[in-house]
């Protein structure tokens, strides 16, 4: 990682990784953590270094996955859950037969580091988010991303766009990170409540996502977390949102699960790639191929055509 690593202020090479600091040739140094650097341009991010090194809650909560609380291991463990992705196990598989030998950046891994290392094993995986919390590989803000041009041949943001407060920056830094044929995998939530508060800033149309990759190609895309994913989130956050006491809220939660769940199941009929689709699904990912070639908005905006 250290022969592509690039200061996130001024684009110098680094120097060298320490016990204590990643430096770099311009002179600017940044801290490391338990072996992870913490390399983030404060001038131009929502995030402090202060912050993430005192693991301040940024875009996820730790301690919200502790299933030895047990409202949490209730709601995780022992209650039906109201959307599942269908296609996960299948589609990250494809992309491992895609790349061996290879080098992957994970951007906002979140709790699944372990998850990607061992699906793309025979890589050279590194895991990244905004916050210590689950042990990545280097902390980073997406809008500056402090890795060399063309250094990777699969870059994946799984639910990370709604949570930039400038998306087409962080599309980018990805194109430009990525190797001239690389695959640069987003997915994203459509129909879904506010989340990771105050961190969750847009929602994307199908058009809306792949107006923000110009140098890129359409690949593959999906939806797979449907309609009647949707249709149960919204329903369950209106039932819960319609009380402000916690027990009744707790109750609601409780409740919207054992009526809803069901509904998930009707979204392996429903889920694909056609525009009933997309009307408002859940979820949806898209695979894009950086090919270099410089698309206008109404170039952009042909691939509507894809969803027949």
């Amino acid at each position: 990682m250290e022969a592509i690593l690039i200061s996130p202020m001024n684009g110098t090479t680094c120097s060298r990784i320490a016990l204590e600091k990643c430096e770099f040739s311009g002179q600017d140094s940044y801290p490391v953590i338990s072996g992870i650097p913490i390399l983030i341009n404060e001038k131009n991010s929502l995030f402090t270094i202060n912050d993430i090194i005192d693991q301040k809650p940024q875009t996820q909560d730790k301690t919200y996955s502790n299933k030895r609380n047990i409202k949490n291991f209730i709601r995780a463990s022992l209650l039906p859950k109201l959307n599942i992705d269908w296609d996960l196990e299948r589609r990250y598989e494809d992309l491992a037969k895609k790349v061996t030998n290879k080098r992957v950046l994970i951007v906002g891994a979140g709790d699944k580091v372990s998850f990607y290392k061992e699906i793309f094993s025979g890589n050279e995986v590194i895991t990244s988010d905004v916050h210590l919390q689950f042990s990545p590989d280097i902390v980073f803000d997406v809008h500056n991303v402090p890795f060399k041009d063309n250094s990777f041949d699969l870059i994946i943001a799984a639910q990370v766009f709604e949570h930039t407060i400038r998306p087409w920056e962080a599309a980018k830094e990805l194109e430009r990170v990525a190797v001239n044929g690389g695959l640069i995998q987003i997915e994203i939530p459509f129909a879904f409540p506010y989340h990771g508060a105050p961190y969750d800033f847009f929602r994307f149309t199908f058009t809306g996502l792949r107006s923000l990759f110009k140098e890129c190609s359409i690949e593959n895309f999906r939806a797979t977390e449907g309609v009647f994913s949707a249709v149960a989130v919204v329903n369950a956050q209106a039932f819960v949102d319609s009380f402000s006491n916690r027990f009744f809220r707790y109750g609601a939660l409780l409740l919207s699960r054992i009526l809803l769940f069901w509904f998930k199941y009707l979204d392996l009929i429903k889920s694909g790639k056609r525009l009933r689709h997309f009307s408002i699904p859940k979820g949806y990912w898209i695979t894009f191929r950086k090919d270099g070639v410089k698309r206008s908005d109404q170039d952009c905006i042909g691939d509507f055509g894809l969803l027949k």
